[in-house]
């Protein structure tokens, strides 16, 4: 028994009949060997580099007592491989998300060329889990499953398949690994379609912990010197920011930066008085930062006591007398021009107050 094999380029070619007239393609190299077995002899032939080509394998067995030969002729198709172009371009290397943030995942997604064919990409959680154990298609702001019809994905167009996470579904201090799959659908006769995949792998960040605040005094007027220690914060990830914030009505939402651009842990400064509906009670507050922008809390209550409004509108004069606008750095200046505006503020409260007293 003897073999001999060619392979033809199979491109534009509706059957797989043997054509006299052609030439072996040079794309199609046959490699090929024959092996004796328990159940005569077998050809085998590598058909990783004949994907696209038709091979044709001409068998002739020969007897050995007389002279005849019988031959048969067999042919096949190596059929072409084709996958999605598939990337993720958000990367977390060196970085962590923060829990308090929305998770955004950005991949593109593509078509082979000359492949005109549906795709479908699916997303997955390899590792981590959501808060409430909850599965990704829970959590998710996007889809997690796309279809692309192959109009979409000619002349080399790109698509998204994004990834986005809720607010409040990771959890600090979890590793997570995304995977996202890509493959052509439908039935296909003239390549078989193999999936592309791509995976992502990120850390969630762990807030601050450990630390206090405190304020001394707790009781003063508008005219103390209050002092604000932030102690004993832990993070692995330093250095830490310390940013301290008033908020001088408890039943209102404005806040006061007192140190917006400088990080310092311990600061003193004045406090305008709080409102008499709150028996003068402010809120103090302080942000704790990590390196990577994780962030904690803290907050105490304080009272600082009011005065006359012809008491509260001298210290406003007097404040903004005394700041020399060409030597105080942005902090500083932003304070005093905070505190003698709410020190105006309040002198407009007590005389309100006043007159409806008088009235009465």
């Amino acid at each position: 028994v003897s073999f001999e094999a060619k392979a033809y380029d199979n491109k534009g070619l509706a059957s797989f009949t043997e054509d006299a007239g052609r030439e072996p393609s040079e794309g199609c190299n046959v490699t090929a060997n024959s092996v004796v077995t328990g159940e005569g002899k077998v050809l085998e032939v590598n058909a990783t580099a004949l994907q696209g080509c038709d091979v044709v394998v001409n068998v002739t067995v020969e007897s050995t007592t007389r002279s005849s030969t019988a031959g048969e002729v067999c042919i096949f198709r190596v059929l072409s491989t084709a996958s999605p172009d598939l990337s993720i371009v958000s990367s977390f290397a060196g970085s962590k998300v923060n829990p308090d943030e929305k998770l955004a995942i950005l991949a593109d997604l593509g078509s082979s060329s000359g492949v005109d064919a549906s795709i479908e990409a699916n997303w997955t959680l390899i590792a981590g889990s959501f808060q409430g154990s909850q599965p990704l298609s829970a959590v998710a702001i996007t889809p997690i499953t796309y279809s692309y019809p192959p109009v979409s994905l000619a002349d080399g167009a790109i698509v998204p398949v994004n990834l986005g996470i809720g607010l409040g579904s990771l959890r600090e201090g979890f590793a997570y690994s995304f995977s996202l799959q890509a493959a052509y659908v439908g039935g296909q006769e003239d390549f078989v379609a193999l999936p592309a995949e791509a995976s992502v792998q990120l850390v969630v960040n762990e807030r601050p912990t450990s630390g206090t605040l405190d304020v001394t005094p707790k009781v003063g007027d508008f005219q103390a010197l209050f002092t604000l220690v932030a102690s004993g914060w832990v993070d692995e990830d330093i250095p830490l920011q310390y940013f301290f914030r008033v908020q001088p009505d408890p039943e209102k939402t404005d806040v006061l930066d007192l140190n917006p651009s400088v990080s310092v842990n311990r600061l003193q400064t004045n406090f305008p008085p709080g409102p008499t509906a709150s028996n003068f009670t402010v809120l103090v507050q302080l942000s704790v930062r990590d390196a990577f922008g994780a962030e904690a809390s803290a907050q105490e209550a304080i009272v600082v006591e009011s005065g006359s409004a012809e008491d509260l509108t001298n210290s406003a004069a007097e404040t903004l007398e005394n700041l020399d606008i060409n030597n105080v750095d942005p902090d500083t200046g932003f304070q005093v021009i905070n505190y003698a505006s709410a020190l105006a503020s309040s002198a407009l409260e007590a005389l309100g107050a006043g007159g409806e007293e008088e009235g009465s």
